[in-house]
């Protein structure tokens, strides 16, 4: 009887292993998300795998990149998280945390990232960086050795952002970097299709904001991509904000929402401009940023006065 009840008892435990594993490596993944350090040391000694992924192939180093925990970035790269994680669309830590935070970025560098890493579109870190008009990482990543002429499914270039947004001193930065100036145009049959992506995709956010408030709890919208992905209410090959030669936002104003996407490279990547918010009308403009008063599918645009 004894024999029998040992047996019984050690059979549960194999059982049980693979739930625990399971179980510290869900709470590794929220602890890196969370930032709490002292939680990750405790999980990684518990048996936790470092490098464990969610449903979207996201570490808990991603995680903690993207949310700006220093402390739990150089926790898990101590532990020997791997850097060059690859989430289910391509992004690696190197990729989210280009979007602003320095500290992190130097030190996932110094950690061996590879810089000209890719999404599964071809965005790579510097064109990251460079969308978000950050010279300082854009030089990191530069001394880092990126690619400065590497280009995106789209076309795109780093060079190329700077052109659109307008950036001097990262234009300039780019090209004593060696970047080459280009002016092909895109074939008309690909703008198209660009427009077209890029008006599914501000109607996939629409309905994703839409169903973010409803299950908000106090009705709230997403403030960011980050928020409706983190939601898995949008793919999270929008964590970049750029798709198809497409750049994608979306933000809060007062009671409502706003969805803009203009092309990268007017006329290159895309001629139209787009717009939506709650309303659920998606609006369009040639001449510039698409608001409000832009004319909607189905309505001309207003001529000169």
């Amino acid at each position: 009887m004894t024999t029998r009840i040992i047996s019984s008892a050690f059979l549960m435990m194999l059982i049980s292993v693979p739930a625990f594993t399971q179980d510290v490596n869900s709470q590794l993944i929220e602890a890196g998300k969370k930032g709490e350090t002292r939680n990750i040391e405790g999980l990684l000694a518990a048996g936790a795998e470092v490098d464990a992924k969610d449903e979207k192939g996201v570490t808990a180093l991603m995680h903690a990149s993207a949310e700006g925990h220093t402390q739990s970035v150089e926790a898990l790269l101590d532990a020997g998280a791997d850097v060059d994680a690859h989430a289910n669309d391509g992004l690696t830590a190197l990729m989210v945390v280009a979007r602003g935070n320095t500290e992190i970025v130097r030190a996932l560098l110094d950690a061996g990232a590879d810089v000209n890493a890719k999404t599964d579109t071809g965005v790579t870190p510097l064109m990251v960086a460079v969308a978000m008009g950050n010279p300082e990482i854009v030089r990191a990543l530069l001394d880092a050795g990126a690619e400065v002429d590497a280009k995106a499914d789209s076309g795109v270039t780093a060079l190329k952002l700077t052109e659109r947004s307008g950036y001097t001193e990262l234009n300039e930065l780019l090209k004593s970097a060696g970047a080459i100036a280009t002016e092909p145009r895109r074939p008309q049959d690909t703008l198209l299709a660009n427009e077209s992506s890029a008006i599914d995709t501000v109607g996939e956010i629409v309905v994703a904001q839409f169903n973010y408030s409803a299950t908000d709890g106090e009705g709230n919208y997403a403030k960011n991509f980050l928020e409706l992905i983190e939601a898995g209410l949008i793919a999270s090959d929008l964590a970049t904000g750029m798709q198809n030669g497409y750049q994608f936002v979306t933000s809060v104003d007062g009671e409502t929402f706003t969805v803009h996407a203009d092309p990268i490279l007017p006329g290159e990547t895309g001629t139209r401009h787009f717009f939506a918010d709650k309303s659920g009308v998606i609006r369009w403009s040639i001449e510039g940023p698409a608001t409000i008063f832009s004319p909607g599918f189905g309505e001309s645009e207003p001529g000169p006065e």
